[in-house]
């Protein structure tokens, strides 16, 4: 299905503009939880490419949250077949029901020895070393345009969010994050390497999407939540279903911090 026709779609149900899209990673779905008059649209109903990877349902989920229209979004991965233009299909759907602000999440591999699993990473940069970028001979651009990054991840939102956690006294970490390509975790050099070069966590999506979104004139917040613990001798083997089991557990301390940041936008 196209994309005017999936939007047409989705306006038959949701008959309102939607000012905040919600990226939920792998095992964060509990995120989802939290929000208010519920409308659930599922990938299969849009005719859209079904989801490679076990734990993300594929659906889009319309609600209030915080007095806002919000809605979840199922990401695409660029491993699931190597195609940008479905990677941005979320993105382009969201722009056209009029989401301005996109907060990403993500489950992630720590690489900072500091860190722990458990925690939350606000990311305040990241290292896209996956070699491509999505916006690469993008059929939208006329001619080419070179976005400055240096505000990628929004000054103003990342400052709402340390005046909540400080307020709340709630312990969040802040960090560099590093997007590579995947489906394979990463090697003992590889993440030697990684840390080496500034990265303090580590997962196989959020760079390319932030790129995405800011190219459509989206402001992103983003959340790296810490599922395992990648540096050292005593690295213990990891597993999709841990990180799922880890990313739930993830999303309910992640919950409260959003709701609250979406309540100050």
């Amino acid at each position: 299905m196209e994309l005017n026709a999936i939007v047409n779609k989705i306006r038959e149900k949701i008959d309102y503009e939607i000012s905040v899209g919600i990226i939920i990673g792998s095992g964060l779905q509990a995120l989802a939880d939290i929000l208010e008059e519920k409308v659930e649209i599922t990938y299969d109903e849009l005719d859209m490419p079904k989801s490679k990877v076990k734990g993300h349902k594929g659906s889009f989920i319309f609600g209030r949250l915080s007095g806002k229209n919000v809605m979840f979004i199922t990401r695409y991965h660029f491993y699931e077949n190597g195609d940008f233009e479905q990677v941005k299909l979320p993105y382009k759907i969201a722009r056209e029901l009029g989401v301005k602000t996109i907060v990403m999440t993500t489950s992630t591999g720590c690489l900072n020895p500091n860190f722990d699993v458990g925690d939350i990473m606000l990311i305040k940069d990241h290292i896209n070393l996956t070699g491509v970028n999505p916006m690469i001979n993008d059929p939208e651009e006329e001619v080419v345009r070179f976005l400055d990054f240096q505000n990628i991840y929004d000054k103003e939102y990342l400052n709402i969010v340390r005046d909540i956690v400080k307020e709340k006294n709630i312990n969040i970490r802040e960090g560099v994050h590093l997007q590579v390509s995947g489906p394979n975790y990463e090697t003992q050099a590889e993440i030697v390497f990684f840390g080496k070069i500034g990265g303090d966590t580590v997962s196989m999506s959020t760079a390319h999407d932030t790129i995405i979104a800011v190219y459509y004139d989206m402001k992103v917040l983003a959340f790296a939540c810490i599922v395992d613990k990648i540096i050292g001798d005593n690295c213990e083997e990891l597993t999709h279903d841990d990180v799922l089991a880890r990313g739930n557990e993830a999303a309910k301390n992640i919950a409260g911090i959003v709701k609250e940041f979406i309540s100050k936008i």
